[in-house]
């Protein structure tokens, strides 16, 4: 995944991140990497009643 992306302004194209958050591994990427898009994209995680929902924030 392109990381460098999520480092943009503001008015940065929503494509862009939709684009990063797409070809990203969770499963390979730096925890580092994982925090950056954790801190870009998720609003809310929550628990119930063993599923984890994840809400974004778009």
């Amino acid at each position: 995944a392109n990381i460098a992306n999520l480092e943009g302004t503001k008015s940065e194209s929503l494509i862009n991140k939709l684009e990063t958050l797409k070809t990203f591994n969770w499963e390979t990427e730096t925890t580092e990497n994982k925090i950056l898009i954790i801190k870009e994209f998720v609003e809310r995680i929550e628990l119930f009643d063993d599923e984890v929902i994840i809400k974004y924030k778009f």
